[in-house]
């Protein structure tokens, strides 16, 4: 039986998400909810230079997550357009 992860979405994760117009809002909650499924599914790129963090691509906007394997946990910390996505991220 397949484990299925916990989606934690950040409260500004969740401030972005809402500030996108659908059709778009609704693709990039689809996707979140395949993250809880399989976080490593085919589009998930591990970040260079970060510790633990990945995105997927939604078109032309970014989900940036951190992955907690031990605990089964799916961290969503930033959903934005590509130009903005990966900006003050910090290193981790």
């Amino acid at each position: 039986m397949a484990m299925k992860y916990t989606i934690i979405i950040t409260p500004k994760a969740r401030r972005q998400l809402g500030d996108i117009a659908e059709p778009h809002r609704k693709r990039i909650a689809d996707c979140i909810d395949g993250l809880g499924v399989n976080p490593f599914q085919w589009g998930v790129a591990k970040l260079e230079g970060y510790v633990n963090l990945f995105r997927r691509r939604v078109g032309d906007y970014r989900i940036v997550f951190q992955v907690e394997k031990a605990v089964l946990k799916v961290f969503i910390i930033r959903i934005a357009h590509r130009r903005e996505a990966y900006r003050r991220l910090g290193r981790g």
